[in-house]
């Protein structure tokens, strides 16, 4: 969810993004154990390369390493 989120986007806040697969799981509220794992998967992705921080937004990795 994360990687289509951000890749179909122009980018995304970490919150934002939090907040983004919260609803698109069906939650209406984001509780801090919800939040804690979507960030938790933030990290890995961030740390695999799959997203990338440009300017304080989540970016696509993929798009990144196409666009060079």
């Amino acid at each position: 969810g994360l990687t289509s989120l951000i890749s179909t986007s122009l980018g995304a806040t970490e919150n934002e993004a939090v907040n983004a697969v919260a609803r698109g799981l069906g939650f209406k509220a984001t509780s801090s154990q919800l939040r804690d794992v979507i960030l938790a998967r933030i990290e890995v992705l961030k740390s695999d390369g799959e997203l990338l921080v440009r300017d304080g937004m989540l970016v696509s990795g993929n798009a990144m390493a196409s666009a060079q």
